[in-house]
Protein backbone atom coordinates (compact mmCIF):
# COMPACT_ATOMS: atom_id res chain seq x y z
CA UNK A 1 0.00 0.00 0.00
CA UNK A 2 2.42 2.40 0.59
CA UNK A 3 4.75 1.65 -2.70
CA UNK A 4 1.06 2.41 -4.31
CA UNK A 5 0.66 5.51 -2.56
CA UNK A 6 4.64 6.42 -3.36
CA UNK A 7 4.14 6.27 -6.84
CA UNK A 8 1.08 7.69 -7.34
CA UNK A 9 2.41 10.78 -5.74
CA UNK A 10 5.26 10.91 -8.09
CA UNK A 11 2.85 10.93 -10.76
CA UNK A 12 0.58 13.51 -9.28
CA UNK A 13 4.19 15.83 -8.54
CA UNK A 14 5.16 15.14 -12.00
CA UNK A 15 1.92 16.14 -13.30
CA UNK A 16 2.52 19.49 -11.56
CA UNK A 17 6.04 19.98 -13.03
CA UNK A 18 4.35 19.50 -16.87
CA UNK A 19 1.60 21.80 -16.33
CA UNK A 20 3.81 24.39 -14.91
CA UNK A 21 6.47 23.88 -17.48
CA UNK A 22 4.00 23.94 -19.65
CA UNK A 23 2.13 27.00 -18.67
CA UNK A 24 5.22 28.93 -18.21
CA UNK A 25 6.35 28.07 -22.14
CA UNK A 26 2.82 29.18 -23.26
CA UNK A 27 3.39 32.47 -21.59
CA UNK A 28 7.48 33.18 -22.36
CA UNK A 29 5.59 31.95 -26.48
CA UNK A 30 2.79 34.74 -25.69
CA UNK A 31 5.17 37.60 -25.09
CA UNK A 32 7.53 36.68 -27.93
CA UNK A 33 4.51 36.80 -30.47
CA UNK A 34 3.45 39.99 -28.87
CA UNK A 35 4.08 42.98 -31.46
CA UNK A 36 3.80 46.39 -30.38
CA UNK A 37 0.17 47.70 -32.15
CA UNK A 38 1.04 50.88 -34.22
CA UNK A 39 -1.27 53.81 -35.74
CA UNK A 40 -1.69 53.27 -39.27
CA UNK A 41 0.57 55.61 -41.71
CA UNK A 42 -2.33 57.00 -42.77
CA UNK A 43 -3.79 58.58 -39.91
CA UNK A 44 -0.36 59.17 -37.89
CA UNK A 45 1.57 60.52 -41.03
CA UNK A 46 -0.12 63.11 -42.56
CA UNK A 47 0.66 64.59 -45.82
CA UNK A 48 3.01 67.64 -45.45
CA UNK A 49 0.64 69.70 -47.51
CA UNK A 50 -2.53 68.58 -45.46
CA UNK A 51 -0.88 70.39 -42.96
CA UNK A 52 -1.56 73.86 -41.87
CA UNK A 53 1.72 76.12 -42.63
CA UNK A 54 2.91 77.05 -39.36
CA UNK A 55 5.45 79.56 -40.79
CA UNK A 56 6.33 81.78 -43.46
CA UNK A 57 8.42 79.54 -44.65
CA UNK A 58 6.06 76.68 -44.74
CA UNK A 59 3.28 78.92 -46.58
CA UNK A 60 5.38 79.87 -49.18
CA UNK A 61 6.48 76.37 -50.16
CA UNK A 62 3.37 75.74 -49.98
CA UNK A 63 1.77 78.22 -52.04
CA UNK A 64 4.80 77.64 -54.74
CA UNK A 65 3.61 74.06 -55.00
CA UNK A 66 0.22 75.27 -55.53
CA UNK A 67 0.61 77.84 -58.05
CA UNK A 68 1.41 77.72 -61.98
CA UNK A 69 5.20 79.20 -62.84
CA UNK A 70 4.03 81.20 -66.46
CA UNK A 71 7.79 81.02 -68.24
CA UNK A 72 7.28 82.73 -71.71
CA UNK A 73 4.97 85.64 -73.16
CA UNK A 74 4.64 85.30 -76.55
CA UNK A 75 3.02 88.23 -78.83
CA UNK A 76 1.66 87.39 -81.80
CA UNK A 77 -0.18 89.53 -84.73
CA UNK A 78 -2.15 88.18 -86.72
CA UNK A 79 -4.72 88.77 -89.39
CA UNK A 80 -8.11 89.61 -86.92
CA UNK A 81 -5.77 91.18 -83.94
CA UNK A 82 -3.69 90.21 -81.26
CA UNK A 83 -2.79 86.73 -79.30
CA UNK A 84 -0.95 86.67 -76.01
CA UNK A 85 0.24 83.49 -75.59
CA UNK A 86 1.40 82.24 -71.87
CA UNK A 87 3.87 79.24 -71.85
CA UNK A 88 4.06 77.24 -68.37
CA UNK A 89 6.66 75.42 -67.03
CA UNK A 90 6.04 71.37 -67.48
CA UNK A 91 2.85 72.28 -69.58
CA UNK A 92 0.91 72.64 -66.11
CA UNK A 93 -2.48 74.30 -67.32
CA UNK A 94 -3.45 77.90 -65.71
CA UNK A 95 -6.78 78.11 -63.67
CA UNK A 96 -8.38 80.95 -66.26
CA UNK A 97 -11.52 81.74 -65.12
CA UNK A 98 -13.22 84.78 -68.54
CA UNK A 99 -15.70 85.23 -65.92
CA UNK A 100 -13.45 87.67 -64.58
CA UNK A 101 -12.29 89.18 -67.27
CA UNK A 102 -13.53 93.08 -67.69
CA UNK A 103 -13.27 96.17 -69.51
CA UNK A 104 -12.06 99.43 -67.41
CA UNK A 105 -11.53 102.45 -69.56
CA UNK A 106 -9.50 102.02 -72.80
CA UNK A 107 -8.34 98.84 -71.00
CA UNK A 108 -8.96 95.38 -71.25
CA UNK A 109 -7.94 93.25 -67.83
CA UNK A 110 -7.94 89.43 -67.22
CA UNK A 111 -6.71 88.52 -63.64
CA UNK A 112 -5.46 84.89 -63.48
CA UNK A 113 -5.31 82.91 -59.80
CA UNK A 114 -2.70 80.53 -58.90
CA UNK A 115 -0.25 81.63 -60.96
CA UNK A 116 3.43 83.28 -60.77
CA UNK A 117 5.76 85.09 -63.60
CA UNK A 118 8.83 83.18 -63.77
CA UNK A 119 10.24 85.24 -66.86
CA UNK A 120 13.70 85.75 -67.79
CA UNK A 121 13.71 89.43 -67.17
CA UNK A 122 11.58 89.03 -63.91
CA UNK A 123 8.08 89.26 -63.04
CA UNK A 124 7.20 91.75 -65.41
CA UNK A 125 6.05 91.79 -68.81
CA UNK A 126 5.47 94.99 -71.29
CA UNK A 127 5.34 95.26 -74.70
CA UNK A 128 4.67 98.71 -76.45
CA UNK A 129 2.58 99.27 -79.29
CA UNK A 130 1.99 95.61 -80.60
CA UNK A 131 -0.76 96.62 -83.16
CA UNK A 132 -2.15 99.83 -84.79
CA UNK A 133 -4.76 100.33 -81.99
CA UNK A 134 -2.49 98.71 -78.58
CA UNK A 135 -0.68 100.98 -76.69
CA UNK A 136 0.72 98.61 -74.29
CA UNK A 137 0.58 94.96 -73.35
CA UNK A 138 1.61 94.30 -69.71
CA UNK A 139 1.66 91.53 -67.26
CA UNK A 140 2.61 92.12 -63.89
CA UNK A 141 2.24 89.83 -60.77
CA UNK A 142 -0.07 91.16 -58.30
CA UNK A 143 0.89 89.53 -55.26
CA UNK A 144 2.06 85.97 -54.61
CA UNK A 145 -0.09 84.07 -56.08
CA UNK A 146 -1.69 86.31 -58.85
CA UNK A 147 -1.02 87.77 -62.29
CA UNK A 148 -2.95 90.35 -64.69
CA UNK A 149 -2.92 91.40 -68.33
CA UNK A 150 -3.54 95.05 -69.13
CA UNK A 151 -4.03 95.45 -72.89
CA UNK A 152 -4.91 99.18 -73.18
CA UNK A 153 -5.41 101.19 -76.28
CA UNK A 154 -4.25 103.84 -78.10
CA UNK A 155 -7.86 106.30 -78.27
CA UNK A 156 -9.89 103.85 -77.50
CA UNK A 157 -10.83 100.11 -75.96
CA UNK A 158 -9.19 98.03 -77.85
CA UNK A 159 -11.72 96.47 -81.16
CA UNK A 160 -9.18 94.13 -82.50
CA UNK A 161 -9.50 90.90 -81.40
CA UNK A 162 -7.45 90.19 -78.13
CA UNK A 163 -7.09 86.53 -77.73
CA UNK A 164 -5.18 85.06 -74.36
CA UNK A 165 -3.78 81.68 -75.82
CA UNK A 166 -2.15 79.07 -72.92
CA UNK A 167 -2.18 75.12 -73.72
CA UNK A 168 -4.87 74.49 -75.80
CA UNK A 169 -7.11 76.59 -74.72
CA UNK A 170 -7.95 80.10 -75.88
CA UNK A 171 -9.87 82.67 -74.21
CA UNK A 172 -11.44 86.46 -75.75
CA UNK A 173 -10.39 89.34 -73.45
CA UNK A 174 -13.04 91.34 -75.89
CA UNK A 175 -16.04 92.48 -74.25
CA UNK A 176 -18.05 91.64 -77.19
CA UNK A 177 -21.63 90.35 -76.78
CA UNK A 178 -22.60 88.57 -73.39
CA UNK A 179 -20.72 85.51 -74.10
CA UNK A 180 -16.61 84.83 -74.83
CA UNK A 181 -15.90 81.74 -76.70
CA UNK A 182 -12.97 79.13 -75.60
CA UNK A 183 -11.39 77.56 -78.46
CA UNK A 184 -9.94 74.12 -78.11
CA UNK A 185 -6.73 73.74 -80.53
CA UNK A 186 -5.25 75.81 -83.15
CA UNK A 187 -5.73 76.45 -86.99
CA UNK A 188 -8.51 75.32 -89.48
CA UNK A 189 -10.11 72.28 -87.18
CA UNK A 190 -10.04 74.52 -83.89
CA UNK A 191 -13.79 74.16 -81.37
CA UNK A 192 -15.11 77.10 -80.26
CA UNK A 193 -17.02 76.57 -77.24
CA UNK A 194 -19.38 79.23 -75.72
CA UNK A 195 -18.44 79.59 -71.88
CA UNK A 196 -20.47 81.46 -69.32
CA UNK A 197 -21.32 84.77 -69.46
CA UNK A 198 -18.48 87.62 -68.71
CA UNK A 199 -18.70 90.39 -65.88
CA UNK A 200 -17.31 92.91 -68.00
CA UNK A 201 -17.59 96.60 -66.61
CA UNK A 202 -16.33 100.25 -67.87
Amino acid sequence: MSVQMLFLSRRWCAGIISLIVVGEFIANTAKGLALPIEPSVSSSRLREFDRPARTVKEWLAQVEAATVQVTRVQLNRNETGLDIVLDTRDNKPLQVDATKFRAEGNALIADIPNAVLMLADGQTFNADNPTDEIATVRITQLDAANIRITVTGKTARPTQEVTLRTGALAYSLNPEGDETDEEIGHGRGAARLSSAKCGYGD
